[in-house]
C-alpha cells in the first residue's frame, strides 16, 4: 500500500507540472482512497497512532517499532499536521526507542527481538535508512508550518550532528566506512570500505536530499 501510495504522489506532482487537470483529479482520489487503506489496514488496537507493517497471511498488524513504522514519514506521505507525525518523532526522539549516538537504530530497544538473532536488523544503525528520514524532515516536516514544525528541526538537527560526529569518529580510528553501526557504541561492523549507500553521509554533511520525495 505504501509503495502503491507514494508511486500515485509522483505521478500526481508530474501531472500537476504538465498541466494534466483530470489526471492530477483522478490520482488524487486514488491517494485518498489508499491512505483510507493505510488507516484500517495498519493501524492496530493501542498502536493505533502509528502505522504497522502488515502479516497477509494473517490478515493481521504485526507491530514492532523500528525503520518498517517510519515508512509513512520517510515517503512524505503523512501531512505535516497529522498527529502520527508527533508520535513518530516522539518514537525517533527517545534513546530507550530508536534514538542513539550514532543514528536511528533499526528496532526498539524495548522490542522483544531486538539484538536477538543475527542482530542485522535487530538493532543497528542504517545510514540509507537515516539518509532517507534525514531527507523527509529537511523537505517536508521541518520546512513546512505544521504542529511539529519546530520538534521535527531539532529531530534533524540532532540526528544529523549523531550521524556526521559517529561516522567522522570511527573513519579516524579505521580509515574507511562500515556496512552499518552499532547502536549501543557507534563502533562500525559487517562490512568494511563500504562505499556504496554508507557514503551517504557525504550527502548528508552537504544536506543534499534530491529526489527522497
Amino acid at each position: 500500500v505504501l509503495e502503491r501510495l507514494a508511486v500515485t504522489l509522483s505521478r500526481m506532482s508530474l501531472a500537476k507540472v504538465n498541466e494534466f487537470g483530470n489526471k492530477v483529479v483522478a490520482y488524487r482520489d486514488r491517494a485518498n482512497h489508499l491512505r483510507g487503506s493505510l488507516n484500517s489496514a495498519f493501524a492496530d488496537g493501542e498502536t493505533a497512532r502509528v502505522l504497522c507493517d502488515y502479516d497477509g497471511a494473517q490478515q493481521r498488524a504485526v507491530c514492532h517499532e523500528g525503520y518498517v513504522m517510519l515508512f509513512p514519514l520517510i515517503l512524505g506521505i503523512l501531512p505535516e499536521d497529522s498527529s502520527r507525525v508527533g508520535d513518530l518523532l516522539a518514537m525517533i526522539s527517545d534513546p530507550k526507542r530508536l534514538n542513539s549516538t550514532a543514528g536511528i537504530r533499526s528496532l526498539s530497544a524495548h522490542d522483544l527481538y531486538y539484538g536477538k538473532g543475527d542482530k542485522y536488523w535487530t538493532g543497528p544503525v542504517w545510514i540509507p535508512i537515516n539518509y532517507l528520514l534525514l531527507g523527509s524532515l529537511h523537505s517536508k516536516y521541518a520546512r513546512n508550518p505544521g504542529p511539529f514544525q519546530l520538534l521535527a528541526r531539532e529531530v534533524y538537527r540532532n540526528l544529523r550532528s549523531a550521524l556526521v560526529s559517529n561516522m567522522f569518529r570511527e573513519w579516524r580510528k579505521s580509515g574507511t566506512v562500515f556496512e552499518q553501526y552499532s547502536d549501543n557504541n557507534g563502533n562500525g561492523q559487517r562490512g568494511k570500505h563500504f562505499t556504496g549507500w554508507s557514503a551517504l553521509i557525504v550527502l548528508i554533511m552537504a544536506e543534499d536530499y534530491t529526489g527522497v520525495i
